[in-house]
């Protein structure tokens, strides 16, 4: 079962979402694409979404750089290559989108 609960950021409040097996969600208070809700969705916690508040509060007082959570995104496979070669950039730098496609293998995408 999918839990979620709310968190405060500096940014703006976030939603969470895990289950027993990795991180589903974490979502500004108003996105621009919010995901779809699932009826099984249940407010709580489990140790996922403990450790992902603890990693998240360790981030924005700074003295995180790197996650280590389990996660379990729900997408196209190519959406999950992307999200993949996504988490492989370091700290502090940034990539283009051209040299995204590049690294997916897909020049054109």
């Amino acid at each position: 079962m999918i839990r979620y609960q709310y968190m405060d950021s500096p940014v703006e409040p976030l939603l969470l979402a895990a289950d027993d097996h990795g991180l589903h969600l974490i979502e500004f208070h108003t996105p621009r694409h919010p995901m779809a809700r699932l009826a099984a969705w249940a407010e709580g916690s489990n140790p996922i979404l403990e450790a992902t508040r603890t990693q998240l509060e360790e981030y924005f007082s700074g003295s995180r750089k790197e996650f280590d959570l389990p996660l379990a995104p729900a997408g196209t496979e190519f959406q999950k290559l992307v999200w993949h070669t996504l988490a492989t950039i370091p700290y502090g730098q940034t990539i283009s989108y051209a040299q995204l496609a590049q690294r997916v293998d897909k020049p054109t995408a």
